[in-house]
């Protein structure tokens, strides 16, 4: 399923994400992105609204408590941002579709199995 030929990651689930999930979408995005920038965040928040999509699980995995250091954090806000924009479509995904990622300066096994999608920021990003 290619994210891409549709609207936003809305259109990959069946109904609206609480905003536990969204921040929990968030602080995912945040740690992987560390210092990476806009487009990177919007990268990462598409590959982890496609996976999950793909099992049909949660955007978020609920089980995030955003704290008061979340909130005085703006990588955080940041990555808050770029989670809504993939979520409504206002950034399309440039990851076409990748459900997987890794830093550029790491190789796991499996990623020597097939070829990238997209390098974004510092991340590989990988199809289904």
């Amino acid at each position: 399923m290619e994210a891409t030929a549709m609207g936003g990651a809305r259109d990959l689930f069946d109904r609206m994400p609480t905003l536990a999930e969204m921040a929990a979408l968030a602080a995912i995005v945040r740690d992987a992105a560390g210092n990476d920038g806009e487009e990177a965040c919007v990268a990462l928040a598409w590959a982890v609204l496609n996976r999950r999509a793909g099992t049909r699980s949660r955007p978020g995995d609920g089980r995030f408590t955003p704290t008061k250091s979340d909130f005085a954090d703006p990588a955080f806000w940041r990555a808050l941002g770029a989670a809504c924009r993939a979520w409504t479509g206002d950034a399309p995904d440039p990851t076409r579709g990748a459900t997987r990622f890794h830093s550029h300066t790491d190789c796991p096994r499996w990623a020597s199995q097939t070829a990238p999608n997209a390098l974004i920021g510092k991340h590989f990003f990988y199809p289904p």
